[in-house]
């Protein structure tokens, strides 16, 4: 299970937005609770992790398996690149 008691302590100033499969939203206590610190979205078509920091760095990784294969970069062209990947749950997905 999460520890979402991490992602209360991340400051106000940082703009946190998680994608995942999320069942029953508006019965969900953990929802609830959660869109007081993030913007959720609903998405479950891909199993991908993905951070972004500012557009300076990025952090792809992919499930295979039970297993992650990442990718991290600070270099512009190959954030550029991986850009669609991160926002592509954001935009199929809906939000919560």
């Amino acid at each position: 299970m999460l520890n979402y008691k991490i992602i209360k302590k991340i400051p106000n100033k940082v703009r946190l937005n998680i994608a995942a499969k999320i069942n029953d939203p508006d019965t969900n206590i953990l929802v609830t609770d959660l869109k007081n610190y993030c913007q959720l979205t609903d998405y479950s078509e891909k199993k991908i992790i993905a951070l972004n920091i500012d557009s300076s760095k990025c952090l792809i990784g992919v499930f295979n398996g039970e297993k992650v294969i990442s990718i991290y970069s600070e270099i512009l062209g190959i954030i550029e690149i991986f850009n669609p990947t991160i926002m592509e749950p954001f935009i199929k997905g809906l939000r919560v």
